[in-house]
């Protein structure tokens, strides 16, 4: 069975939207985050955090106090410890605060009529409400199963909803999600009919009962969708579902064998779950462990009243007592909550197991999930058109950068792929040397040889006249250009192994930012693209100008959390293992995969040769 997540299904209905109806304004991932967490916290049952912490029968009614509860209980603290991540993002504060006091309008209006109708009260004496409790169910795993004729396996869609609100006077249920950003008519209803489906998969709902979705976009929207407008989507949804876990033979497959259930993965479950239980943590193991190249991952499901940040909070613990060589990753991921723990012996990815046959002239390789499939990039279409990369000495930084040049290689001659190498180190890119493939005939280049600001404004000229050429033929981008004009244009690809060495002196980064910024704006369409790492992910090198101009985010292992926090806006990549364990941001939360290894002696196959060819 192929796994999906919800959010994979909402990127997927994203992207396939034309360009000119993507109307929607998506949040700054960390942004979302806070406003996502300061809800989460607000309807859970932690007694310091949750509502009833914040009013009485007599103040149940003023949403000012929700929201100061919630600015000073749960979200004040969030911002004061992420001062530095947040320094670029004043309009996104707004919005967010914008979106807090929505909720505690919306949240005082339903827990008003929850009092006014009996199903709550307050008690005096014990100072807490009492009745109908709680009112909502949160964090509530659902699934479908979905499978179609000629399909190779059943699809499994499964993820977490925020929250589920039954209105006792409909019966109605309401799906509220707790996201920022104005999104899409298409999308809104699509995703409901998958909330639906799901939702009668769980026996909550009939087949055909309506579905009302609630959303903070920051104005609060509540939109009921009736059962024929959900039944009109669902044949399109299936066909998406089944394109998306590549299953309906519509696309190639690129995967390796991952390794089965070991004794080794059986006996470090039995030990999670001892841990857990020798602290009161109720939790139980859900699926069979995943057996990924360098750990194994556990679906877990909290027990009872048990918290998720009941069991986040053990991440330590669980290292001492399983004997690991470092904190196991607790974390969502696909809406499902997992614990990563570090393999004993971990397993290189070769490069060599996935290209039999190349990819697409602009697919960039990235890593390889926990089913074996290798997930890439189109550097051609508009969501990723450049690339970030970031990652501490010894994480695997420049041995991606080597795969994603070789998975270009492969597909392109040097009539369709001209490269720029950067190469502080004159390390990163050995082989290449006097290749086909170098634009202009540079060599690779090195700071010291060559001003950086002029190999910029080199590409910057050329961008310039390309889109000229493509606006006298009638094309939009360089794609289009070439199937009017019948004859290849190289797409150029500039690789810069560290950006760091780039802006070392400080007149350097205005003139680099400035110049990096031109070309991240309008290179795309002209076939020209940025792919630029440092391994000092600092806020002062990875400023506001780089990660909007670089959106596409491949984050190895941090030094701390911080770093995280400069590159992905979330922490979590302080806790990766190194070697080509990373994290992968483009659109939505961020993908753990296992970077390709791309060994000396295949490596000089791949980039000798074209130099042979000179």
């Amino acid at each position: 069975m192929v796994e999906l997540s919800i959010s994979d299904v909402r990127n997927a209905l994203w992207l396939q939207l034309p360009e000119r109806t993507r109307n929607g304004q998506t949040a700054n991932p960390l942004v979302g985050q806070l406003f996502h967490e300061a809800a989460a916290e607000l309807l859970n049952e932690d007694p310091l955090n949750q509502w009833q912490a914040a009013v009485d029968d007599e103040t149940v009614s003023n949403s000012a106090a929700l929201c100061n509860h919630i600015y000073e209980r749960i979200l004040g603290p969030q911002l004061a410890s992420r001062q530095v991540a947040l320094q670029q993002a004043g309009a996104q504060l707004l919005i967010l605060w914008q979106a807090i006091g929505e909720l505690s309008r919306w949240l005082s209006a339903l827990l008003s009529d929850a009092q006014r109708t009996g199903r709550i009260r307050f008690d005096k004496e014990t100072r807490q409400w009492q009745g109908d409790l709680p009112l909502c169910l949160p964090e509530y795993v659902l699934s479908w199963i979905v499978n179609e004729p000629g399909w190779d396996a059943p699809v499994r869609v499964s993820g977490i909803a925020d929250s589920l609100w039954k209105n006792p006077a409909t019966g109605r249920w309401c799906v509220v999600e707790y996201k920022l950003g104005r999104g899409s008519q298409e999308i809104d209803l699509a995703q409901a009919c998958l909330y639906h489906e799901m939702l009668v998969a769980a026996g909550l709902t009939s087949g055909d009962g309506a579905l009302a979705l609630v959303a903070f976009k920051p104005d609060r929207e509540e939109t009921l969708f009736q059962s024929a407008e959900l039944s009109s989507v669902k044949t399109e949804l299936r066909r998406l579902i089944g394109r998306l876990a590549e299953v309906d033979g519509t696309n190639p497959r690129y995967e390796v064998q991952v390794p089965k259930q070991s004794e080794e993965s059986s006996a470090l479950g039995q030990k999670l779950l001892e841990t857990y239980a020798q602290y009161g943590v109720g939790v139980k193991l859900v699926g069979e462990p995943v057996v990924g190249p360098s750990f194994i991952r556990y679906g877990v499901m909290p027990a009872g009243r048990v918290k998720i940040s009941d069991i986040r909070r053990y991440a330590v613990e669980l290292q001492v007592h399983m004997k690991l060589e470092a904190p196991p990753m607790i974390h969502t991921e696909r809406g499902s909550l997992v614990i990563d723990v570090k393999r004993a012996m971990p397993e290189p990815v070769l490069f060599s197991k996935l290209f039999g046959k190349p990819l697409g002239f602009s697919q960039v390789p990235i890593g390889v999930d926990l089913e074996g499939r290798l997930h890439s990039v189109d550097i051609a279409q508009n969501d990723c058109p450049h690339m970030l990369v970031a990652g501490t000495s010894g994480s695997g930084k420049s041995e991606w950068m080597r795969a994603a040049l070789a998975g270009l290689l492969l597909a392109n001659t040097p009539a369709t792929l001209q490269v720029v190498l950067i190469d502080p180190k004159r390390s990163a890119f050995n082989g290449m040397e006097r290749s086909p493939y170098l634009y202009k005939d540079w060599e690779v280049l090195h700071p010291n040889d060559r001003p950086m600001a002029e190999v910029l404004d080199e590409l910057i000229e050329e961008m310039d006249r390309r889109n000229l050429l493509f606006k006298a033929a009638g094309a939009d981008d360089l794609t289009a250009y070439v199937a009017k004009a019948g004859k290849p244009l190289a797409r150029i690809v500039l690789f810069c192994d560290e950006y760091f060495d780039l802006i070392a002196a400080p007149k350097m980064r205005p003139e680099i930012e400035t110049r990096i910024a031109r070309l991240g704006s309008k290179g795309r369409s002209s076939g020209i693209h940025l792919i630029i790492a440092t391994q000092y992910p600092k806020a002062d090198v990875v400023t506001g100008v780089i990660k909007a101009n670089l959106s596409g985010r491949v984050c190895l292992r941090m030094t701390d959390a911080r770093q995280s926090l400069v590159v992905l806006g979330q922490t979590g990549a302080e806790q990766l293992l190194g070697k080509g364990d990373l994290l992968f941001q483009d659109i939505g939360e961020p993908k753990r995969l296992q970077a390709l290894w791309l060994p000396e002696a295949e490596r000089m196959r791949i980039f000798k040769p074209a130099a042979v060819q000179k």
